[in-house]
């Protein structure tokens, strides 16, 4: 795992040096990036270099990626509860459905959040799924209009607009590193003042980047 995991970086840095910045375009990313490199801390191994490495790389390639939401930034916020979208391929009976199960369970009985769930395209929707069901009724439950799970389009460009038509006030990807799509949304900006980007932390030792949450007003 050490010699691949050089050997990675090796190409990154080289990639980073000899290729001409827009090199790639979305469905090259796409095609491409299909091996994140998420296992490696199961071999103790830090993936902190490589990571930063891979998205300096990604955005070399495509810097389209960089969108920052004209209409969201700097907008005051017009309502008294917090809304947060989830973006995440995993919401059903798997580790990081486990986990976000309770998360957004949580946030709704609070009261002070409105929780939409957004689904990277070709998500498995299982209704028999007991996860998936309870994480499907703990957003709609916070959801004025009872819609709480959105499938996104294949387009990041369309995938973009239809968290921007929701307006949240933070966006929480609870796995980047194991979904090529949920990483690529990720690198746009599409919410106002500081989202949370979290990485899962039961494969992950550290976050690479660690932003302020953003908190119901009292």
């Amino acid at each position: 795992m050490e010699g691949a995991a050089a050997a990675l970086e090796k190409r990154l840095r080289r990639f980073l040096k000899d290729s001409p910045p827009g090199a790639a375009s979305e469905r090259e990313l796409v095609r491409t990036a299909s091996n994140l490199g998420w296992a490696a801390p199961y071999d103790g191994l830090s993936e902190r270099t490589r990571r930063e490495l891979l998205a300096r790389a990604h955005l070399h390639a495509y810097p389209e990626l960089a969108y920052v939401s004209s209409m969201q930034l700097g907008n005051a916020r017009n309502s008294t509860r917090v809304k947060v979208a989830v973006v995440t391929r995993f919401a059903r009976e798997h580790s990081v459905g486990l986990f976000l199960r309770g998360i957004v369970e949580t946030l709704g009985e609070t009261g002070g959040f409105e929780v939409r769930l957004f689904q990277p395209p070709g998500s498995r929707t299982d209704p028999t799924d007991g996860t998936f069901a309870a994480i499907r009724q703990a957003v709609s439950s916070t959801s004025p209009d009872d819609l709480g799970v959105e499938q996104l389009p294949h387009e990041l460009a369309a995938a973009r607009q239809a968290l921007e038509n929701f307006a949240p006030d933070a966006i929480f990807y609870p796995e980047l590193g194991m979904d090529t799509f949920t990483y690529l949304l990720s690198f746009s900006r599409l919410a106002p003042g500081s989202a949370y980007h979290a990485w899962q932390q039961c494969h992950f030792r550290r976050p690479i980047r660690r932003l302020p949450c953003i908190l119901p007003h009292e």
